[in-house]
């Protein structure tokens, strides 16, 4: 959960499933999905297919979380 950031996806290929707030649904190609802030979010690929999406999140800021899990789990 973010709660300064919006979190929006672009499905471009693929199917991802989501689960924002209490609401559990799969979004295919040219699906638009926003998960505001303070809402607990979460998405994943669970099918074996290649998933591509275009994601943005406003304000900047959230990108160095992004760095903290890579170095993580590296």
């Amino acid at each position: 959960m973010h709660e300064r950031e919006d979190e929006a996806t672009f499905v471009i290929e693929g199917t991802l499933s989501f689960k924002i707030g209490d609401v559990l649904f799969d979004a295919g190609p040219g699906a638009f999905v926003w998960a505001p802030r303070g809402i607990p979010h979460t998405f994943a690929n669970r099918t074996d297919e290649r998933v591509r999406v275009l994601g943005t999140i406003v304000p900047a800021g959230l990108e160095g979380m992004f760095q903290e899990q890579i170095a993580h789990f590296a």
